[in-house]
């Protein structure tokens, strides 16, 4: 950013780079989005008690809304702001979002870990279902 404000890139950075740039963090959404949630998918459809403890607690308390976070903030806001081709040639639009999605990708590989999550495979706790499809 600051050596496109200076100037010292012009020869080098041209409109169309950007356009492709965004086109690729979009295609990268709609693939992380995809596989995120074809993963979801089977596990939830399957309904098997030890693989979906990890879901049914995080459809639970605060854990919802970190969840409504990570869907809207991590597919939505970029999905929606990459949609528009006028937005894709703005290189001020796309510093915040590589930002943001860089910085939600570490979070969620655990590098802003400042404590341990403890999270149990007790099936009885959870019922054996993704938001209780089959509990009783």
């Amino acid at each position: 950013m600051v050596l496109d404000r200076q100037r010292i890139l012009n020869n080098v950075l041209h409109e169309h780079q950007f356009y492709f740039l965004g086109s690729l963090m979009f295609a990268f959404t709609v693939f992380y989005a995809y596989v995120t949630f074809a993963q979801y998918f089977i596990i939830w459809n399957a309904n098997m008690p030890e693989e979906t403890f990890y879901y049914v607690i995080r459809e639970r308390g605060i854990w919802f809304w970190v969840s409504m976070l990570v869907i809207f903030g991590h597919f939505f806001l970029p999905f929606l702001a990459l949609l528009r081709i006028d937005v894709k040639h703005t290189f001020q639009v796309h510093v915040p979002l590589a930002i943001w999605t860089w910085f939600d990708a570490l979070r969620r590989h655990g590098v802003f870990k400042s404590g341990r999550i403890t999270t149990t495979r007790d099936s009885s706790r959870c019922n054996g279902a993704v938001g209780s499809r089959w509990a009783s």
